[in-house]
């Protein structure tokens, strides 16, 4: 789920869910927020079990490749395309 908060700053939720065992998996906020050339983004991510991650990235949108990356972030939770 996409919620446009201003024009320069966007929320993203999304969640995972179990219906044999009718739970809610792993949780994923990411706020964005525009910078005219760049583009920042900071994850927090919920698992079962109290796991918390976190990950923030700034970054040239013209130029993907040139970006500054920190966090918890593994390779089985999604991360930020």
């Amino acid at each position: 789920m996409h919620y446009q908060l201003t024009p320069a700053w966007g929320l993203d939720y999304s969640a995972s869910y179990d219906v044999t065992s009718h739970q809610i998996g792993t949780q994923r906020f990411a706020l964005t927020r525009d910078l005219h050339c760049w583009q920042a983004v900071f994850t927090r991510t919920f698992a079962p079990g109290g796991e918390a991650e976190y990950y923030f990235r700034l970054g040239v949108k013209e130029q993907k490749e040139i970006y500054i990356e920190r966090g918890t972030r593994s390779g089985s939770i999604g991360g930020i395309q």
